[in-house]
């Protein structure tokens, strides 16, 4: 219930669908974490944001796909200078110092990050003016970390100061409570942040103590290691055929523009010079009149162009269903071929047959999906973005069983319930995709299977939907049952019957 609170407040399908669409065009699609303090200044609120792919730079060598190998991360994004300033007035004076950088300086000091043109040197300085390039830098740090753990409630809690832990640990040994230090090779999160080579913060567990991940998740297109690791979008396959593709209907074009004019035919002394020079100049144009002298008209002959090329159409023709079998977006995926008349059923299967090929992009960003619902649980469970009561509110809003403040605080956070996780699914919002939905569900449900009308109407797009939910989820409550009459309390005073 909280996981889909905040992904229907953060927008968090559309952050998600561009991150498809990202991965799939640029190989990557990048979604950020992050807790805002604008709109509730005490605990502040998590919104969930898409990334420019090409201004998140991670480790090259990590090789696991979550990015939990991963020795750092760099986002960068170009920032307001006032804003800067407000939150690290005490580089203020040295971030001013940036403005009157040559490019030169700029290039070294990381500002520009590829050699750009003359035109693109003097956009980049005048967005220096009034931005800054600003560069955070996420890494972890391996180092021996000690934990006070309770081992009745199994909660942890990150030692700071080890003399403090023990004189704990002794007090409750007396009490019967059975705390005990214990060490680990434990990854601390670090977050630097940097204007050029200028340092503004660096600060250790950012997220708190008990959250060491990084507050990024990744989709990859298709993910290759070797010395390093690679990524490759699903069109990057589709450029030759694409440039194929082109280059034969430009012919095309061509054969067809010289065609089209294909010239004249004109005997010697039909046609007075001045009027030949017209037809030279204006032959192919509407409209255009020459004159040719007395009873030599026949003398003047239009060549015959030339059919256009079928060659040129069939090379045309072998690019696009080159494109169409690389991508597998075929007419038996989509289930629109009209060329077949055939059932819907085996239309369908067709098109479960045609989505084999692109399975393994589907299953990285379902994988994608379960690392996203992951990080907001450990995030909700290891900070404080939301309150005890807030979390009660949101539970008692979904029709949850009521709970205390206690009893959801050790619901969420008390590791003696055990571990749990999340995995947030996308939802159907084409029409058609809903539409086949609604009939599949309707179908089952007049062969007889047990679906209950609610959802149906929830799969469907009918007017006023929610209304019609709501109506058919009273209408399936189970309905108390009157009191059995005994047969000898019939018929007396007071009694029902």
């Amino acid at each position: 219930s909280i996981m889909k609170y905040i992904y229907d407040v953060s927008y968090a399908d559309w952050r998600v669908s561009h991150c498809f669409m990202d991965g799939v065009i640029c190989g990557k699609g990048w979604i950020s974490l992050d807790i805002d303090y604008v709109s509730d200044p005490i605990n502040g609120d998590m919104i969930i944001s898409r990334e420019n792919p090409f201004m998140i730079l991670e480790d090259p060598y990590a090789r696991r796909y979550d990015l939990s190998d991963a020795s750092f991360i760099f986002r960068q994004v170009w920032t307001d200078m006032r804003e800067l300033e407000l939150h690290f007035p005490k580089v203020k004076n040295e971030l001013t110092t940036l403005e009157g950088l040559s490019v030169s300086d700029r290039q070294r000091m990381g500002i520009e990050t590829k050699d750009y043109s003359e035109e693109e040197r003097e956009i980049i300085r005048e967005i220096a003016k009034y931005r800054y390039l600003l560069k955070e830098c996420w890494y972890k740090e391996y180092e021996k970390t000690t934990f006070l753990i309770d081992r009745q409630s199994l909660t942890v809690e990150l030692v700071r100061d080890e003399d403090a832990a023990r004189q704990v640990v002794a007090l409750n040994e007396t009490a019967g409570t059975a705390f005990e230090l214990i060490t680990r090779i434990y990854p601390r999160l670090h977050l630097v942040t940097m204007v050029g080579d200028i340092v503004l913060q660096d600060i250790k567990d950012p997220l708190g103590g008990k959250f060491n991940d990084y507050p990024f998740v990744r989709f990859c297109n298709e993910m290759i290691l070797s010395d390093q690791t690679h990524y490759k979008g699903e069109v990057e396959d589709l450029f030759d055929p694409q440039d194929e593709h082109n280059k034969r209907r430009s012919q095309a074009l061509h054969h067809i523009n010289t065609s089209g004019n294909s010239g004249w035919i004109v005997e010697k002394g039909a046609m007075d010079p001045k009027e030949v020079k017209k037809l030279e100049r204006m032959g192919s144009k509407p409209g255009v009149v020459v004159q040719v002298k007395d009873g030599r008209r026949s003398s003047i002959e239009k060549i015959t162009p030339s059919q256009l090329s079928q060659g040129h159409v069939q090379l045309d023709q072998m690019a696009e269903d080159d494109m169409k079998k690389i991508s597998n977006v075929n007419a038996d995926m989509l289930g629109a071929d009209k060329t077949r008349s055939e059932s819907g059923i085996a239309m369908e299967i067709r098109r479960a047959q045609g989505l084999v090929g692109t399975e393994p992009i589907f299953d990285n960003f379902s994988y994608t999906e379960r690392i996203l619902g992951n990080t907001i649980l450990n995030i909700v469970r290891h900070t404080d973005v939301f309150s005890e009561q807030e979390l009660v509110a949101i539970a008692e809003e979904s029709q949850f069983t009521k709970l205390t403040p206690e009893e959801m605080s050790m619901a969420l956070k008390d590791r003696s319930i055990g571990k749990y996780s999340v995995v947030l699914g996308s939802r159907p919002s084409s029409p058609t995709a809903r539409l086949s939905n609604f009939m599949t569900l309707l179908d089952a449900a007049q062969k007889g299977l047990p679906i209950p009308p609610s959802m149906i109407a929830e799969a469907s797009d009918w007017p006023n939907k929610e209304e019609l939910v709501e109506r058919f989820k009273a209408q399936e409550q189970p309905q108390p049952q009157p009191a059995p009459v005994l047969p000898e309390m019939q018929g007396q005073p007071g009694m029902p019957i």
